[in-house]
């Protein structure tokens, strides 16, 4: 991963937008429609008490969120510009720069840890794996999602960064490598629905299918528990 890619100019000119408060409301109204989707196979609503981890958090949207509920929220990004303009938005989340492919560098252990969009930036996701179940407390969650490999989400001057975009299956087989158990692993398809959730986060809709359609996007989500 090129650390140096995630700058001003990127965050700016990748349909992300400035870092202010307006596109940070956006970004969690997005984002509220995947957590209420995922708090049907894991608690995503009582935080009192846990830590999470977000990693590759951009505006930190998903920490807010989490934050709201109770949780004890970290988040990180490789990007120091998002770091500094996150933490400047969000005061109360603990902001940490680090590549997750060489360490996590904070003590402790989490309860739950989450990485949306991610594994497919990675050169080395298998070693960002490891380093994710080394921090997970034994009955935490790690919880993230990932393209299906369709040809749009395949590296392309449009998918920049997406350097290992892989079918379930593969996926599967890393977490299983790695540590988590099959039967504690849960795979779901889904599409969102674009554009509603600008107006309000009710409208942050998932489905739950995969289908490659146009104008809307298709995702893997992985919900791995620690058992060991």
């Amino acid at each position: 991963m090129q650390t140096e890619t995630y700058d001003k100019k990127f965050y700016e000119t990748r349909a992300y937008g400035k870092f202010n408060s307006a596109n940070l409301r956006k970004s969690k109204n997005w984002f509220f429609g995947w957590l209420r989707y995922l708090n049907r196979f894991v608690d995503l609503e009582s935080g009192r008490g846990k830590r999470s981890l977000e990693i590759g958090c951009g505006f930190g949207a998903v920490s807010n969120l989490l934050a709201e509920r109770g949780f004890e929220a970290y988040a990180s990004d490789v990007s120091q510009y998002a770091v500094k303009e996150a933490q400047k938005l969000s005061p109360k989340i603990k902001l940490l720069k680090f590549d997750v492919q060489q360490e996590i560098p904070l003590s402790g252990e989490f309860d739950l840890i989450l990485a949306f969009e991610l594994l497919e930036h990675l050169q080395k996701p298998e070693k960002a794996l490891i380093n994710i179940y080394r921090k997970l407390k034994k009955g935490g969650f790690f919880v993230c999602s990932t393209p299906f490999p369709y040809q749009r989400y395949l590296y392309s001057e449009r998918m920049l960064g997406h350097v290992n975009v892989k079918h379930p299956q593969e996926w599967s087989a890393i977490f299983e490598k790695i540590g988590f158990k099959k039967e504690d692993l849960l795979i779901k398809s889904v599409i969102f629905v674009p554009f509603f959730y600008h107006f309000h986060q009710v409208l942050s809709l998932v489905l739950p299918f995969n289908i490659n359609l146009p104008y809307t996007n298709s995702t893997i989500f992985y919900i791995a528990k620690k058992n060991e």
